[in-house]
């Protein structure tokens, strides 16, 4: 099974860049995983609803019929800890997927289009986080998940 994550910006720090990387290789090391990020229509601030649309047109293009979207949102479901949240990813491993889909809206959310698209939608914080973070939080996330359920002495109780 093949995974992607997926983010919306315009442009990012050096700094984003080289933590994705770094957590890209980590990731690749358990599972065949890709990071790509998608260039947001440059649409104007006050316009969140046709940005939003536009993301969605372009993201809803990408995913295939098969594709398991696991949306990472400030509404989505929280987790109580870090293995509780491997305990779940490990079920959506098992289900094997064609493509394991992860996706991180833009600056105003996703599309109601999207929502109902994702399988599963994730919250990591009731805290609302800049993409960077997010994209950060996310991927640390799932790295941890993998080395939770390969008994990695990555995660300490």
């Amino acid at each position: 099974m093949k995974s992607i994550f997926y983010s919306f910006e315009t442009k990012s720090e050096p700094w984003v860049e080289e933590a994705r990387a770094a957590y890209l290789k980590k990731i690749s090391a358990f599972i065949p995983f890709e990071i790509e990020m998608l260039k947001s229509p440059p649409l104007a601030r006050d316009d969140a609803e046709s940005k939003k649309r536009a993301e969605a047109e372009k993201l809803l293009s990408l995913l295939r019929p098969t594709d398991l979207l696991v949306l990472f949102d400030e509404k989505g479901k929280m987790f109580t800890n870090s293995e509780a949240f491997a305990s779940t990813f490990g079920k959506m491993l098992e289900r094997s997927p064609a493509r394991m889909v992860f996706l991180i809206g833009g600056a105003f959310g996703v599309d109601e289009a999207v929502r109902k698209r994702a399988q599963s939608t994730f919250s990591f914080s009731g805290l609302t986080f800049n993409h960077w973070v997010a994209q950060i939080v996310a991927l640390e996330q799932i790295y941890r998940a993998l080395t939770i359920l390969k008994g990695l002495p990555y995660h300490n109780r």
